[in-house]
């Protein structure tokens, strides 16, 4: 709810500021919701490459965000209509 509200005229640089706090704090499990909600925020703002690249970091990080992840990635291949992938 904060990470927009930082820094209105960039939402993202909200985003990265309080994760850069989480990581200091080791604070991983917040760290990764809150990726997750930015992943979902560039997914509402239809920018697919940057969704993809935020969700594809779970791949090594977070096994319980992992599951997610892929649901979102596959997802974003469905409205692409690159079926291949999205299976």
């Amino acid at each position: 709810m904060l990470a927009p509200l930082i820094q209105p005229d960039n939402v993202y640089a909200g985003y990265d500021y309080i994760i850069e706090v989480l990581k200091a704090q080791n604070i991983n499990e917040a760290e990764g919701e809150l990726e997750m909600c930015k992943a979902l925020m560039y997914l509402k703002d239809k920018d697919f490459e940057n969704a993809i690249h935020v969700l594809k970091g779970f791949e090594l990080k977070d096994k319980n965000l992992r599951g997610r992840a892929a649901t979102n990635i596959s997802f974003i291949y469905l409205l692409e209509q690159d079926y291949k992938q999205a299976e």
